[in-house]
């Protein structure tokens, strides 16, 4: 199955059940952020799989680091008092179950119920 498919049955099932599905921008720099500390290293090429944050020291497994990255995002734009009133993006249909985060801008939507 390729990425497109499992984002879509994804989605169809968050749909299907009330839940819902939280997509990261595509340049949302989850594994070049420092888990535990916030900074950004500007620079990581892909072949770097471990690397010290120059802040505090931490050391950072590529992916580790990105899914804690991931899932900090993610609880915070829960957690976030537009949370409950925001339009979503994508689709522009509040009641979707689709919503993305970006760095910039956090949209959500109600999941349906």
């Amino acid at each position: 199955m390729d990425f497109f498919e499992f984002r879509r049955q994804l989605e169809y099932k968050a749909e299907r059940r009330g839940g819902l599905v939280l997509v990261a921008g595509r340049w949302f720099p989850s594994s070049k952020s420092c888990s535990a500390w916030g900074t950004v290293q500007e620079t990581l090429p892909l072949a770097i799989c471990q690397w010290v944050c120059p802040e505090c020291g931490s050391i950072h497994g590529r992916e580790v680091n990105a899914a804690r990255n991931i899932l900090a995002h993610g609880l915070a734009v829960l957690n976030s008092p537009m949370a409950s009133s925001a339009k979503c993006e994508a689709g522009g249909e509040k009641n979707s179950s689709r919503c993305r985060m970006t760095m910039g801008k956090t949209v959500l939507c109600e999941a349906k119920s």
